[in-house]
């Protein structure tokens, strides 16, 4: 891609929001120039963020995703991380401090590879680019979340290098009214998780839709036990408080959000909270009949990987106060017959701010980034709608004080013909150096941005109006990957190493009647040993990152008896995998076999008739009693978190007004 393609590419786009500072692409809503309706897709479901305008699944390009209210419900899913289980290649593993991170295809993204965004608002924390899960982001009040699982660098930036996930939330004219709700779980040593949740939709009249939510969870990250015996119930205490608000009213649109993430880590004499507050505000204007103009600024202040209760020097010595501001504006256009475009500028200014008195300051790294993240610049993309299907063409060259400019080209060609579907694509994206990657990075050199390409590849059959089938095909190649790397000399945690590559495929398979849900996935990832040079995630056979199991499967079935009732199922399979560790207090590191687990949930959902302001659910979790474990991705002798044994559920939501 570093031919006269991509050098053409990079005149019509130009230095462009930056690492964990990326902004969201604005969603203008252009169906005021097209007469096509996305509600006449044939089932597939719409996306809203990839894109100029909506989608349906079949033509974004990607490997694209997306869990709606039903899938929500068929699932049991009560939070972010128990719905992203039912997604083809996604699984979880635990990193430094217990904090439970995400992979996707088969390598780990956790820390600076993925974007998390609440309607198009990044949540991720911002100093080391990461999100921790386990009983957070409820589901009460959210229409659907829509996954992107590969390079998603053109728009946005260096967060988004591997994977995008949007949370699309609920809107008045969808459920209006206010709820609230309550949940209640335990196992057979007592209760695990509680929860209460208030959410509104509401139309207040002259063009002015009102939404909110708000959630509060209580419990235990973990209550099971270690390989040797040891509960982890009363060291993995946890509190999570999130609150969400927008008011849009005719062109302007503005949203809120803040969360208080606290858990306690196990085995050590700390505590860990992160807390982050975003805000946005989005203004549009049709200019005529084929250009619309987005303006947005938005700011986000955190104090992420905030370590309280211990007097440890290089504990403390993480907490910061993390601040970002910025600005985008763009304009979106139909350019004759079959060419849209999307033109945008964008610049932002990041400062991060130390709160230990005894924090050293006077390193190169540190030094590096005293002065703040600052970048302005370009982006475009192009589509071409033709009889011969879609061509789509972007490009986004990025530039930051702190390091060398990075371009992240992406060609994609998509076709639909009645009852088939082909894609494929190219992209090249990257992942910056974060300020605590500067931080702790080597003290006699500069830490170099990763540099990733993917190719992707999918089929699909629609075989009538309500069975689906997919598959996709994919390969990664990461240059100058960013590791964490625990050395007791230097203390240089975090280093470039030379390179990891992987492939693999993933297949899905959906069955949705008006009473039928039945969607079954499987998918693969093999390492290409050749082409890969990271000793920390080595595995004796070869085929997977450690910590990652290589086969994924799930099955969701779910039936409504009628509108009152529905009784649902789900099984989730992880295939075996290898975790370093200590065995039996040796100081080497040895490789441990962790065999396959099945876990089987059952759910009951009942709303009565006379009454239908009222839900009821119910349901039972991991009912094999299976022992599974979030193994560390690493080779730095992090704890294995036990997931949670056979655990019993209880939900109920009130209608309040309507």
């Amino acid at each position: 891609m570093r031919s006269p393609i991509a050098i053409f590419l990079v005149f019509l786009s130009s230095f462009v929001y930056g690492q964990q500072d990326t902004i969201a692409l604005l969603r203008p809503n252009l169906s005021v120039f097209f007469s096509d309706s996305i509600g006449q897709n044939n089932g597939y479901r719409a996306i809203q963020f990839t894109a100029l305008r909506e989608q349906d699944e079949r033509e974004a390009i990607g490997a694209v995703y997306v869990m709606d209210r039903r899938m929500i419900m068929a699932c049991g899913a009560r939070d972010i991380q128990e719905l992203l289980m039912y997604v083809p290649s996604i699984s979880f593993g635990s990193d430094v401090n217990d904090a439970v991170g995400l992979a996707m295809r088969g390598l780990w993204v956790h820390e600076g590879k993925f974007i998390i965004m609440i309607n198009g608002m990044p949540i991720n924390e911002l100093s080391f680019g990461t999100y921790c899960f386990i009983q957070r982001l409820s589901l009460d009040n959210v229409s659907q979340v829509e996954i992107v699982l590969g390079p998603g660098s053109v728009n946005y930036g260096g967060t988004a290098s591997l994977g995008v996930i949007n949370i699309v939330t609920l809107k008045a004219g969808q459920r209006d009214g206010t709820s609230v709700s309550t949940n209640l779980s335990g196992t057979r040593v007592g209760v695990d998780r509680q929860s209460v949740g208030l959410t509104g939709n509401h139309y207040l009249g002259n063009s002015t839709y009102f939404s909110y939510a708000f959630n509060g969870i209580k419990g235990y990250r973990s209550v099971g036990l270690t390989a040797d015996g040891v509960n982890w119930r009363d060291s993995t205490r946890m509190s999570s408080e999130e609150f969400y608000m927008s008011i849009e009213r005719k062109n302007l649109k503005a949203q809120v959000y803040q969360n208080d993430y606290y858990y306690s880590v196990f085995g050590d004499q700390f505590d860990v909270q992160m807390k982050t507050s975003n805000a946005d505000i989005t203004y549009s204007q049709k200019l005529g009949a084929r250009h619309l103009v987005n303006a947005q600024v938005g700011y986000i202040r955190q104090m992420p990987w905030n370590i309280q209760n211990t007097v440890d020097f290089n504990l403390i010595n993480s907490n910061t106060i993390t601040e970002r501001i910025h600005m985008h504006s763009q304009i979106s256009s139909k350019l004759g017959r079959y060419i849209e475009s999307n033109f945008g500028f964008q610049m932002y200014q990041v400062n991060s701010q130390r709160l230990s008195i005894y924090a050293d300051r006077t390193s190169e790294n540190a030094l590096r980034v005293a002065d703040g993240l600052r970048g302005i610049g370009l982006f475009m993309e192009v589509f071409g709608r033709f009889k011969l299907g879609t061509i789509h063409a972007a490009s986004r060259l990025e530039l930051s004080n702190l390091v060398r400019p990075m371009l992240a080209p992406r060609l994609g060609y998509s076709l639909i013909r009645k009852k088939w579907n082909f894609k494929v694509s190219f992209a090249e994206s990257f992942k910056l150096p974060t300020i605590e990657n500067f931080y702790l990075g080597p003290e006699d050199g500069v830490l170099q941005p990763e540099r990733n390409s993917t190719w992707d590849i999918e089929f699909g059959v629609r075989f009538n109006q309500h069975l689906n089938w997919r598959v996709n095909a994919f390969q990664n190649k990461i240059e100058n990957p960013i590791v964490y790397v625990f050395d007791d000399i230097t203390y240089d945690n975090y280093l470039n190493r030379p390179r990891i590559a992987n492939r693999g495929a993933e297949t899905m398979l959906t069955y949705m009647h008006s009473a039928w849900t039945i969607r079954a996935a499987f998918s693969y990832q093999q390492l290409d040993a050749g082409n890969t040079d990271l000793p920390e995630v080595r595995t004796p056979r070869e085929e997977s990152v450690q910590g990652l199991a290589n086969v994924l499967a799930h099955l969701v079935l779910s039936h409504n008896f009628n509108r009152s009732f529905s009784l649902s199922t789900t099984l989730v399979y992880k295939g075996d995998a290898y975790n370093y560790e200590n065995v039996d207090g040796a100081d080497d590191l040895t490789p441990v076999r962790y065999p396959a687990v099945y876990k089987l949930n059952l759910f009951a959902h009942y709303s009565p008739a006379r009454w239908s302001d009222f839900e009821f659910r119910i349901g039972m979790l991991n009912v094999l009693n299976q022992r599974d474990f979030y193994l560390s991705p690493y080779s730095v002798a992090n704890y294995i978190m036990p997931t949670s044994p056979r655990e019993l559920m209880c939900m109920v939501q009130y209608r309040i007004s309507h």
